[in-house]
Order: structure tokens, then sequence, then C-alpha cells
């Protein structure tokens, strides 16, 4: 029987064969029928082809429903959760939509999902980086982020690293790379992981 993906994701880590896909209202933007905050997910999770699908209908026998905290994302915005509404939720994890440009963004305080255009900035890296300087809320002396780029803002963070998930040379106008976000909380304290989408093969790795 096969045990359920997030009572099992703090033992994620490294490369694995698993794809996670999100669907549904979980691959839409942020809006009035898609708010943030805590929803019902269904997982579902194909053992063939090892795919966990996240979405509000099953795909497979095999599937189960949990409550977390959903981030959608917005173009041209930032849209943020801060750690005291993860925690005022009630939610014992967290999902963000997919990352295929966007930047991922996890503070002391908060945590946000730069889209990959910002209104008024631009698509570049530099756009993205100025935008995360007047994301909302505290400033924060730690910050760790996810990036299809790679960069690192100079912010003066004591601590401040990033990760890359994928690549801006484009394949028949797309860029290549992806990636999940998810999170889980042990008392008040979070941690967030990616699954980062990569030929050959997919891997885990910790961001917060």
């Amino acid at each position: 029987m096969m045990m359920p993906f997030w009572s099992n994701l703090p033992s994620y880590t490294g490369p694995m064969s698993r794809l996670i896909l999100l669907g549904g209202r979980f691959a839409q933007q942020l809006s009035d029928h898609n708010p943030k905050g805590k929803v019902t997910i269904i997982t579902s999770h194909d053992l063939v082809s090892d795919i966990t699908y996240l979405d509000d209908t099953a795909h497979t026998r095999d599937c189960h429903t949990m409550e977390v905290y959903w981030l959608p994302w917005l173009h041209g915005e930032i849209t943020t959760a801060t750690i005291a509404e993860l925690n005022q939720s009630g939610c014992q994890y967290f999902l963000t939509s997919t990352f295929t440009g966007c930047r991922f963004v996890a503070t002391d305080e908060a945590v946000s999902h730069v889209a990959f255009t910002q209104y008024g900035l631009g698509d570049s890296s530099e756009a993205r980086d100025l935008a995360e300087i007047f994301m909302p809320g505290p400033k924060s002396k730690r910050r760790r982020k996810l990036s299809i780029t790679g960069s690192t803002v100079p912010l003066s963070d004591e601590i401040s690293t990033s990760h890359t998930y994928g690549s801006l040379n484009r394949l028949n106008g797309q860029l290549q790379g992806s990636a999940v976000v998810v999170g889980y909380r042990t008392g008040n304290r979070w941690h967030f992981k990616a699954l980062i989408d990569s030929f050959p093969c997919n891997y885990w790795i910790a961001l917060h």
C-alpha cells in the first residue's frame, strides 16, 4: 500500500523518478474562485508512470484528501503569505503553483511567489530582483529562494541563498525547466522543499 504523499514529505530528498502535476484550480491564477488560503486537495498517485496528481478531482483509485495552505500565482504580481497566516490557518502542509519561470522566496516572515513578468518592470531577472526589494511586509535578514536564473539579490542580507530549477534557454518558445514547491510544519516552524523537474531525473532540494 502506498504511504500518503504528504506524511512522507519530510523524508523526500535527492533524486526521484516521481513527477508532480497540478491540475484544476491549482493550475490557475489567483482569483475570487481560486484565492490563497486553506483548501482541501485530492492527491492521486499513478504507480505505473510515477506521477503524483494534486488536483480537485481523483485521478486514481488510490487517492486521499488533505487540507493544505494554497498560494497561487498572479501574472505581473507577487503573491505572499506570512508565516503568521500559515500558522493561523491550522494547516500542516503548504503548496504553491508550479514554477515555470517564476521565483519562490522564503524569509523569516513570509513566503512569496514572484511572477516571471513584473508589471512596469519587465521580465528580466533584474526586474524580479527589484520587485523583491519592494515586497510587502517587514524586511528579513534571512532569505532563501528558487529561481530559473539562480541569481542572488544584493539586499545585504545576513544570509541569502539561491537555487536554480531551469534555464532561460527557450525550446519552441518556452522556458525550460519547472518546479513544484511544497512545505510542512513542525510546531510553529515551516520547512519548504522543491521538486525540480530536470532531465534525466527529478530531484528534491530543501529551500528553508
